[in-house]
């Protein structure tokens, strides 16, 4: 049930993010800003968005690992880390 659920919010997730990426591409702005002179040099600064979406990655990324971690059996967690005194 709650895979079920997860797969639909994600499809819900990715239709949105599509319709946003669209609207932004249709911006005359952003038309504009792609057709310009390549040869102009374009100034611009990271604002904090990079630093969030930096910090949003190191954390996805760790708790994947960590899921991992824990969705291994304990029969594998008994086998990599045997208990002292087996011969």
């Amino acid at each position: 049930m709650a895979a079920a659920m997860l797969s639909v919010f994600s499809l819900l997730l990715m239709a949105l993010g599509s319709l946003c990426i669209a609207m932004a591409l249709s911006k005359q702005s952003v038309l504009a800003l792609l057709s310009s002179d390549p040869s102009v040099p374009v100034h611009h600064r990271l604002s904090w968005s990079v630093s969030c979406l930096c910090c949003s990655g190191v954390v996805l990324l760790a708790g994947g690992f960590l899921f991992l971690l824990l969705a291994l059996p304990y029969n594998t967690w008994h086998r990599c880390l045997p208990q002292g005194g087996g011969d």
